[in-house]
């Protein structure tokens, strides 16, 4: 079996690959109640599970990062790329696809010492960090409005059938 061989980018094809806007919905409604057959209540244990991970995921980054250990970087960053991809979650998806790929390019020797590339990997950290929060945030506020859905079906009366 040959191995892949990963081929440094070109200067211009890297900074376009990192540098593109991240998606603006952080999770992808349509998406996540396919995934879960319509239940909400499941896709919301799935994304808060993803959520509270943060903290893990990100220090393996942060400790790849510390470590000067790209391949480290790389696999922490693919980890949370498989479940974002999983959940529907594209923006954490382009931010941690942004991030293995950096650490990719950083396992290569030639890229080793790129001062360029070596600061990015802390900006992709922050950036998968925000995509995180806006997670956190979606959900409180998708809970805040089935409390107050919930709380108007309890007023007006009976729920219409399907």
């Amino acid at each position: 079996m040959s191995e892949h061989k990963v081929q440094p980018l070109p200067s211009d094809a890297l900074d376009y690959a990192l540098f593109t806007p991240i998606p603006d919905l952080p999770v992808s409604d349509e998406d996540v109640m396919l995934e879960t057959c319509g239940d909400w209540a499941f896709a919301y244990e799935l994304l808060t599970d993803t959520v509270n991970e943060k903290t893990e995921r990100v220090d393996d980054l942060t400790n790849a990062m510390n470590s000067n250990d790209p391949t480290a970087y790389h696999k922490a960053a693919h980890a949370i790329k498989g479940v974002a991809l999983n959940l529907h979650l594209p923006a954490l998806v382009d931010c941690s696809k942004k991030a293995e790929m950096l650490g990719k390019q950083l396992e290569i020797k030639e890229n080793a010492e790129d001062e360029k590339l070596l600061d990015l990997r802390q900006v992709l950290i922050d950036q998968i960090t925000t995509e995180y929060d806006r997670i956190e945030q979606y959900l409180t506020h998708a809970a805040e409005m089935a409390e107050q859905e919930s709380a108007e079906l309890g007023e007006g009366g009976e729920e219409e059938a399907c």
